[in-house]
């Protein structure tokens, strides 16, 4: 057993392209000289002794050259464009039912029976190259070839493992969600990911036993339990005494700018106090759900406000930064307390999507997340944050990106001036 693993990779690539990929066979195939594809592996992969199966090997990981990336690209496209049939017929398909079809869609055209026999064989493929790589690489001799497939194997994982996440985030966004407390949009995506790669060999050993059709609802499943109802999620009314006593909490901290726990607020709101700390753990958990509720309303109206017309999302964007503001100075023991509650990523990403849909395109920054970032920060600084806010949003404007021009200055947030006398963001042009 020890020799075939240690042997595996090596018997694969074989000495002077004599393994599974000779240089003869790759240029018969492709009608060029064998010295020619030899060139053409050295200069491709820039390493002299690079033979056409490290060529190959390159390309199987590389997820634009294996097409992975073009297929899931696809499917994220096909997903936001029903989206936006859904909402403009009226129709009440949710964001899951329509993921769930987009999935199963682009696995049947891809995967399953009739589809794509390339993608199939390319997938394997890599699967192949990965295993005998690793088999391979407790050897002490291991070649820098062998380093090379692993490090593509890594990059492939990146990148796509990116692309996941970015379709996660749109899908999320769409349904009211967000990641659940410890996981983030990432790791939510590389779960994913190795499900997705574990069960296509299952998959492809025993298409009857192993169905597609099994995965598709799988992957749905863990993504909703790694995940929960978000500040745009839908809330059920009920007998909850939750609402009261976060509204009670509030209207406490905006009075007294002091902290209040749940079992002084459910005090407060005239229930005992264990009803308040069964409901809420922590004083952190605590705070994080009032900065929801005193964010929510005005995040849904602008959500809907930006989503109208493309002039809208400016007049939102800047609504939805002095809400953050006023809430910063209304309620600063809140913010101080969780510092790291979910709702600012989920603020963050509305910023974002605003960002993108303004009018002007040279007010469109390259990184939209990373501008949507220091805007909201300088909002939670309350009103000592206010012109420093104004000042990037008038770089935007100028087709400045605010992030590049913080890291020029040297600071991780725009140049300030005197707040005082500083104009709203309604009264800047």
């Amino acid at each position: 057993m020890a020799l075939l693993a240690s042997r595996a990779f090596d018997a694969l690539r074989g000495p002077q392209s004599r393994g599974a990929v000779p240089v003869e066979d790759i240029a018969d195939a492709t009608h060029l000289a064998r010295t020619t594809v030899s060139r053409i592996a050295a200069r491709e992969l820039e390493r002299e002794k690079a033979t056409p199966f490290d060529l190959v090997a390159r390309r199987v990981m590389d997820p634009d050259e294996n097409q992975m990336q073009v297929g899931w690209n696809r499917a994220i496209m096909t997903f936001a464009e029903k989206m936006r049939t859904a909402g403009e017929a009226g129709e009440g398909a949710s964001a899951l039912d329509i993921a769930l079809e987009t999935i199963s869609g682009v696995l049947a055209e891809e995967f399953e029976a009739g589809g794509s026999p390339e993608r199939r064989q390319m997938l394997v493929t890599g699967y192949l190259l990965h295993a005998a790589a690793l088999a391979s690489a407790s050897d002490s001799a291991a070649s820098p070839a062998l380093d090379a497939v692993l490090d593509w194997r890594r990059a492939s994982y990146v990148k796509s493992s990116e692309t996941y996440a970015s379709a996660l985030r749109l899908l999320l966004a769409q349904s009211g969600r967000r990641p659940k407390a410890p996981y983030t949009d990432a790791a939510i995506a590389i779960t994913l990911h190795a499900l997705f790669d574990g069960y296509m060999l299952l998959h492809m050993l025993d298409q009857h036993t192993y169905p597609l059709s099994l995965m598709r609802q799988a992957i749905l499943d863990l993504g909703e339990a790694m995940t929960e109802p978000g500040l745009f999620a839908q809330r059920p009314e009920h007998n909850d005494p939750a609402p009261r006593i976060i509204q009670t909490a509030l209207d406490s901290v905006k009075a007294s700018h002091e902290l209040v726990g749940p079992g002084e607020a459910a005090m407060l709101a005239g229930y005992p106090q264990e009803v308040g700390t069964e409901a809420f753990p922590d004083t952190q958990q605590f705070a994080e759900r009032c900065i929801e509720a005193a964010l929510r309303p005005q995040a849904l109206a602008l959500k809907e406000l930006g989503a109208g017309v493309e002039q809208g999302a400016h007049a939102a964007l800047l609504r939805m930064l002095e809400t953050i503001e006023q809430l910063a100075d209304d309620f600063r023991p809140l913010i101080d307390a969780a510092p790291a509650a979910p709702v600012w990523s989920e603020i963050e990403q509305l910023v974002a999507d605003l960002l993108r849909r303004h009018h002007d395109p040279r007010s469109v920054p390259p990184d939209p997340r990373g501008a949507a970032g220091i805007l909201v920060a300088e909002a939670r600084r309350g009103s000592d944050g206010h012109n420093a806010w104004v000042a990037a949003i008038g770089m935007l404007s100028t087709g400045i990106n605010p992030e590049s021009a913080s890291r020029e200055d040297g600071n991780s947030r725009p140049h300030r001036h005197d707040p005082r006398g500083a104009p709203r963001a309604s009264e800047v042009p």
